[in-house]
């Protein structure tokens, strides 16, 4: 493996030219083009113009072994970061972004002409973006692959090109979230092939996910493995749009859901919480028909609204024991279910198609083992 260092100041790096690399940092330039087995630098004496990658090198994706952005203040513009077709900026390993560099102005890059950092983490690697935000993120292209975070992942929208904004694990692959936080305006979970295995290990963080179509998506497939360790995360999804943003769970157990605005929670999910805390837009929360949504707890705040994804067709909310007490909902195709009782409180609204909820508070129980319920009240 050898080193590499740009020295050119603004320019593109494909194939076309060697004068902007170097095999020390400032020297001259002419050494050859980096390749997959190479270290890159890109750092003080790189420059603080636009460095463009790629598309394409030879046909192929720019790659190289690892990526170490320190002391860099230019702008790194690659193209969207998707394993596609051999497309793309792939790392073999460790990526560093700089304090002082730029991996993110709106419009996305690459082929769109803007600027922005998209990179495939392939290998065995850490992630390390220095309170940068970029602008894409795929791990693994089928190949076995393990990316473990070295702090907060920030991945921002841009509604100019759908492919930022996006982080997607493309199978055989780990990823670490390490007990940071990941923001990022889709995650999507989806395997390349018969008998592959991906697992998130999202630790203890908070994974916020908004304003995009595919929202949360873990796509399971009858021969592949994905497991989700969910730890004490928070997965926190909102939406401005009128339409339900997805939470398409696969499945899988879940810490806390905390949902912000509007969003649809499909599939059959087991989670610890799930809460409201209202800062979009618009609210409301729709489950998909006939799913099965088990909860530890639910606590839903007031003026939100409860539906199926199929009108008439009831969706199910379980929890095995205890008293889940809400009010001023609205509530329409819920069956609430699994041994707990379900009140929906004396302000709510029954619209249609409800079982299993007690449209009332629920009773107050006092010294003496009095019970007082129905609106009876003493005093």
């Amino acid at each position: 493996m050898a080193n590499r260092y740009w020295v050119g100041g603004a320019g593109t790096w494909d194939g076309s030219s060697s004068s902007y690399w170097s095999t020390s940092s400032g020297g001259s330039g002419g050494a050859s083009i980096p390749t997959a087995a190479d270290a890159v630098f890109l750092d003080s004496n790189s420059g603080s113009g636009l460095i463009t990658v790629g598309p394409t090198i030879s046909g192929s994706a720019v790659s190289c072994a690892s990526l170490n952005c320190t002391g860099f203040t230019g702008t790194l513009d690659t193209i969207p970061a998707f394993f596609d077709s051999g497309l793309g900026f792939n790392v073999y390993g460790n990526v560093t972004l700089s304090s002082g560099g730029t991996y993110f102005v709106t419009p996305y890059g690459g082929s769109s002409g803007g600027s922005g950092f998209g990179v495939n983490m392939i290998g065995t690697g850490t992630l390390t973006s220095v309170g940068k935000t970029i602008s894409g993120l795929t791990v693994g292209d089928g190949t076995t692959t393990t990316t473990t975070l070295g702090d907060n992942l920030s991945i921002q929208p841009n509604s100019t090109n759908g492919a930022s904004g996006v982080f997607f694990l493309y199978g055989n692959c780990t990823f670490n979230a390490n007990n940071f936080n990941v923001n990022t305006q889709d995650f999507i979970v989806y395997d390349t092939g018969s008998g592959v295995s991906t697992t998130v290990n999202m630790g203890s963080g908070t994974w916020r996910i908004w304003d995009n179509t595919f929202g949360w998506a873990i796509y399971p497939d009858l021969y592949d493995t994905i497991t989700i360790n969910p730890g004490t995360s928070t997965i926190q999804m909102g939406s401005t749009y009128s339409a339900y943003m997805p939470f398409t769970g696969g499945g899988y157990t879940y810490n806390n859901l905390t949902i912000t605005g509007k969003v649809g929670v499909y599939d059959n999910n087991t989670f610890n919480t799930i809460t409201t805390n209202y800062i979009a837009g618009v609210k409301g929360i729709q489950f998909g028909a006939s799913s099965t949504q088990t909860v530890t707890n639910f606590n839903v705040g007031n003026g939100w609204a409860l539906e199926s994804s199929t009108s008439g067709t009831r969706f199910n909310l379980s929890k095995a024991s205890g008293t889940v007490s809400v009010d001023y909902l609205s509530i329409q195709d819920s069956n609430a279910t699994g041994g707990a009782a379900w009140y929906a409180g004396t302000h709510s609204t029954n619209v249609s198609n409800n079982l299993g909820w007690t449209f009332t508070a629920p009773p107050i129980v006092i010294g003496g083992g009095v019970t007082i319920s129905g609106g009876v009240t003493i005093g």
